[in-house]
C-alpha cells in the first residue's frame, strides 16, 4: 500500500480475509471520518507505472477527525496493487 502525502505509513499488507479488506477498502462514512473511492484516479498511470497482468491497482481517499493536524482533520491517500480488482 502506497500512502500520500505520507510515506513513511506506506507498507506492503497482505489480506487473508475478503472481509477485512473490504473494511479497508470500501467506501464508508462515520462521525469519525470519511473514505472514499478515488476512481478512476490512477496512481499507476500518474506515475507511469507498468503493472504486470493480473496486477490491478485501487485508490481510497481517507478523511479522519486528527486534532494534531493543524486543519483539525487527516486527509491521505492509499492506493493497493495486487489481485485488488472490484468484486
Amino acid at each position: 500500500m502506497i500512502c500520500l502525502p505520507d510515506f513513511f505509513t506506506s507498507e506492503v499488507c497482505l489480506y487473508l480475509d475478503e472481509d477485512y479488506f473490504q473494511a479497508h477498502t470500501r467506501a464508508s462514512a462515520s462521525e469519525h471520518g470519511s473514505s472514499r473511492l478515488l476512481a478512476p484516479s490512477s496512481l499507476a498511470e500518474a506515475w507511469s507505472l507498468q503493472l504486470v497482468n493480473g496486477c490491478g491497482e485501487l485508490g481510497t481517499e481517507i478523511n479522519a477527525l486528527d486534532e494534531d493536524q493543524p486543519t483539525g482533520r487527516f486527509i491521505a491517500q492509499r492506493w493497493y496493487f495486487g489481485e485488488v480488482m472490484p468484486r
